[in-house]
């Protein structure tokens, strides 16, 4: 079996609880330091590069 440790990416703390599921499915944990909670693999919220570029260009 393969474990890995998860960090807080608000505190870096290892002091991480599993805390339910995201309505898509994905794992959610919350933070015993700080109370926070996070998914192992967020999704980003930014634009592609393309659009970026697209945005700049119209500025």
């Amino acid at each position: 079996m393969v474990t890995t440790t998860v960090h807080c990416p608000h505190c870096g703390s290892k002091e991480i609880m599993r805390y339910g599921q995201s309505p898509n499915g994905k794992q959610k944990y919350r933070c015993k330091a700080c109370k926070r909670q996070s998914r192992e693999h967020p999704t980003p919220h930014a634009y592609p590069e393309e659009r970026r570029e697209e945005i700049l260009r119209a500025i």
